[in-house]
Formats: C-alpha cells, structure tokens, sequence
C-alpha cells in the first residue's frame, strides 16, 4: 500500500544515479510544518552528528598528541645513530623515571 502524501516522511533521498524520491517510511514527528520518520527527524539527525563529531574530537587529540610525542622524540635524536640510542634505551628510560 502507497502512503500518501500526509503520513509520508518529507525527506528526499539522492540516490547515485540521480534517482531521487521521498522517504519510505512512514512520518512520526513534525517539524517546522514538515513530517519525518525517526531515522531524518531533524533533532535526532542533530544529536547523532554531535555524537559522532564529539567521538571523532576525542580520537583527533589522541592522534594530534601522538604526532607531537614523536615531533619531539625526533627532534631530541636529530643527527645521533640508531645504534647510540639502543645501547643507551636503559639510560634514557632511567633519566625519564628520575624527572617524573
């Protein structure tokens, strides 16, 4: 059975090939004189993207302090051999223990 017009959500889905029609189900909420289902209820649609802006935040400063971790290590290591560094690591983690 169609749905009419009036219990229809007014979403309209683009589809790749330029097929592009209105939401499938059926409308619950009303907004601003519009009718949406559940799924493009505006407010819903709000919440999610804040959700998800609000996890990728947190996974971008885990990134971004990695990054400048490295910048860092790096920049203190500049120009000495690897070779230095490994016969050494001991020193350095009990130079690390001594400041912390």
């Amino acid at each position: 059975m169609k749905k009419t017009k009036g219990e229809q959500c007014s979403k309209m889905i683009f589809e790749g090939r330029g097929w592009n029609h209105l939401c499938n189900n059926k409308a619950i909420i009303e907004r601003d004189g519009k009718l949406y289902c559940k799924i493009h209820d505006p407010e819903y649609v709000k919440e999610k993207n804040a959700k998800l802006q609000a996890k990728w935040n947190v996974a971008s400063a885990k990134r971004d302090e990695h990054w400048h971790r490295e910048s860092v290590i790096n920049s203190i290591f500049v120009g000495i051999d690897t070779a230095f560094i490994e016969k050494n690591i001991d020193r350095y983690k009990e130079m690390a223990n001594e400041t912390s």
